[in-house]
């Protein structure tokens, strides 16, 4: 798939452009939580169009988003002063132990598993991986959450990396 070619019609997706304010509500009720109560340093990996950078950098946070696609680039530079840089999500191009928070959406599944140590280097002592995957339809019975069709995970841990 080229992201270049998708990046126009991305948005077009009430959880990919939260552009619906009960879905960016819903965004920010899920995901501010999970980060440091003051501000930090996250970084957004396979940020797309920079709608969580955006989300992110509203609270306070200082963002550096990363993508392969020049153009979902370029339209994620008109929503915040949030700081992106073209690369490898696989391989980010940022210094490592540098970041309280890795944060990924949506985009774990189109990555080698080595990725994530890559990642976690990327972490400060005592910081946080934050990740929200998952896709497809959700299992029979299922109740819809208010982000996406289906919400499950774990709950995270602080970094113990020296």
């Amino acid at each position: 798939m080229s992201w270049d070619s998708a990046a126009a019609t991305f948005d077009d997706e009430p959880d990919h452009g939260l552009r619906d304010p009960a879905v960016k509500a819903a965004w920010v009720a899920l995901l501010l939580p999970r980060l440091p109560s003051r501000p930090c340093r996250i970084a957004d990996l396979g940020c797309g169009t920079g709608s969580v950078s955006a989300l992110f950098a509203e609270a306070g946070h200082e963002v550096h988003g990363v993508d392969q696609s020049p153009r979902m680039l370029e339209i994620a530079r008109t929503k915040s002063d949030a700081e992106f840089r073209l690369g490898d999500a696989a391989d980010p191009p940022l210094d490592p132990a540098s970041y309280d928070v890795v944060f990924a959406r949506h985009v774990l599944w189109t990555l080698p598993e080595e990725s994530l140590g890559r990642w976690v280097e990327l972490l400060r002592p005592g910081g946080r991986l934050v990740l929200v995957e998952g896709g497809g339809r959700p299992a029979p019975g299922s109740p819809p959450t208010s982000v996406g069709r289906w919400c499950c995970g774990i709950a995270g841990r602080r970094s113990s990396r020296n």
